[in-house]
């Protein structure tokens, strides 16, 4: 042991011969040093201090190849300062070589090595080159790891969570401007767990709505709720369920403004109602006080007609009949359409021919037509049953509208009243009643008002022709009573076809002569 130690000490105080030979002589060029533990690590001049002073270091003094030397102290347990904050402080230039020193127990030799840093850069580059190269490539494998769980799960987790936040605002934000009131109620203590601004306003504040909205929370359709303070709000709720316990999901919409416009709504339907009852009766009365007098006006008229009168006053006798004709016909066309109106009419049942009602129309006109010199004819089907059940009375007054409308508006040409079967079934024959002329028809504008009261198609002739444009009304509204239906068709300059449709029970014609079997062949006229 004493003979090793003694060749380490010959090669330390070798290395130190070598360098002092090549440095000044005054400055001395022995190296200070810092017993730590075993090996101590320096480096020198321009190169860092690797490892530094552990506890328990003694004082020292280091020079550099230029001479300098300085003390420095290990840092020590309470914190004092090492070799390199000494050297940093200092602003000295740092050393560049290493020194290793081992020490030999507690004898007190020391065995030292210098090692120049650049020669051990240059003996162990490889090694260095492939530290560094693994070092690069732990941080590229940890930089794509990094990377790699950052766009996985993290990336994931907060674009998730931003959606959810967002989703979670906007259904908050669609939650406080719903135009009507939200709300969440628990079934189990009837507590609100969530509601908007409308329905905190209308209905939160008065909690006994929360018992009748639970309690109506399985029945279907709105209900409304009378709340406190008089106001009437309607719920439609829906059960279901929220964190595992049942709910009850409210849609609340105040009705109070709607309920209080449809009052009046029927307030003034009722008032209107009335007024019209009022004005139907009105002109009732007014009718039938004039009607009375007519009669004994038309009675005495004909009574005139029948005595010796001049001619020039037979034509005014004439005139003044036709006049008060037409002024009775007004009459009791108002009092129809009054009757109508109130729901007054009645409809009669009888057993009628309806081929008879036919031709005692033609012929009741047949005057009025002659005077124009217009052509008016009847033609049945022969397919007409002989008896039919309905109101003959109310028949004919539709097909005298109709036919005295045709002569009214037609100035050349002919009339035609046409019966034809449609059908015949069980419950009875179909029947289209048709009356057709030649006459200055209606413009196709003016058509869809053809039938609405008080309406005169022909403004140009208003003054050629008589009425109040009663009759079509009237024929509509008498058609829909008896479960017909009337239509029009018109074009101007070609005349207008009227068709009424209905369908009449059969009569038994036991009894009755009936009209003569024609045979159904088609014959033709020359000449």
């Amino acid at each position: 042991m004493a003979f090793a130690l003694a060749i380490m000490a010959m090669l330390a105080c070798a290395g130190h011969g070598g360098r002092d030979a090549a440095a000044p002589a005054t400055p001395s060029r022995s190296l200070g040093h810092v017993p730590v533990r075993d090996i101590q690590l320096f480096f020198m001049d321009r190169c860092f201090l690797l490892l530094d002073a552990a506890v328990g270091a003694t004082h020292a003094a280091i020079h550099t190849q230029a001479g300098y030397a300085w003390p420095w102290r290990a840092s020590a347990p309470q914190g004092q300062p090492g070799p390199l904050h000494s050297l940093m402080q200092a602003g000295r230039a740092l050393p560049e070589s290493l020194l290793l020193r081992k020490s030999a127990n507690n004898a007190g030799w020391l065995a030292d090595r210098w090692e120049p840093a650049r020669q051990l850069v240059r003996a162990h580059v490889w090694l260095l080159l492939w530290s560094v190269a693994l070092g690069l490539a732990f941080m590229a494998a940890l930089a794509w790891c990094v990377r790699r769980l950052r766009r996985r799960v993290p990336t994931s987790a907060w674009s998730r969570a931003g959606a959810c936040a967002a989703g979670d605002a906007l259904c908050r934000k669609l939650l406080d401007t719903a135009p009507v009131g939200l709300a969440l109620v628990r079934c189990s203590d009837r507590s609100l767990l969530l509601s908007n601004g409308l329905a905190r306003q209308w209905v939160c504040s008065d909690t006994s709505w929360f018992e009748q909205a639970v309690a109506g929370g399985t029945q279907q359709g709105p209900r409304e709720l009378a709340l406190g303070d008089g106001r009437l709000v309607e719920v439609s709720t829906t059960p279901t369920t929220h964190a595992g316990e049942p709910v009850v999901f409210c849609l609340v919409s105040d009705v109070t403004a709607l309920r209080q416009v449809q009052a009046a709504l029927v307030d003034a339907k009722l008032r209107a109602e009335s007024a019209s009852q009022a004005k139907t009766q009105f002109l009732a009365t007014m009718s039938h006080e004039i009607r009375t007098p007519l009669f004994g006006i038309l009675g005495t008229l004909e009574l005139l007609a029948l005595s010796r009168v001049p001619s020039e006053q037979t034509r005014y006798l004439g005139a003044m009949q036709q006049a008060s004709a037409s002024l009775l016909r007004i009459v009791n066309d108002s009092l129809d359409l009054s009757a109508i109106e109130a729901g007054r009419l009645q409809l009669e049942a009888h057993a009628f021919s309806a081929t008879e009602l036919l031709d005692s129309v033609a012929a009741g006109l047949l005057s009025r037509a002659e005077q124009k010199g217009l052509q008016l004819y009847a033609v049945s089907d022969v397919k007409t049953p002989p008896l039919l059940v309905g109101d003959a009375l109310r028949l004919r007054q539709i097909l005298d509208n109709l036919v005295g409308n045709a002569i009214k508006f037609t100035f050349s040409g002919h009339v035609a009243l046409r019966l034809q079967v449609m059908g015949d079934s069980e419950e009875g024959t179909d029947l289209r009643f048709q009356v057709q002329d030649t006459g200055i028809g209606i413009d196709p504008d003016q058509q869809p008002f053809l039938f609405d009261p008080y309406f005169r198609a022909h403004a140009a002739t208003q003054q050629q022709v008589q009425g109040a444009g009663l009759g079509l009304s009237i024929c509509l509204r008498l058609s829909q009573e008896m479960g017909g239906r009337l239509t029009a068709a018109s074009q101007p300059g070609l005349g207008t076809c009227v068709s009424f449709e209905l369908r009449l029970p059969r009569e038994s014609a036991a009894g009755y002569e009936a009209v003569p079997s024609l045979l159904p062949h088609t014959v033709y006229v020359d000449g």
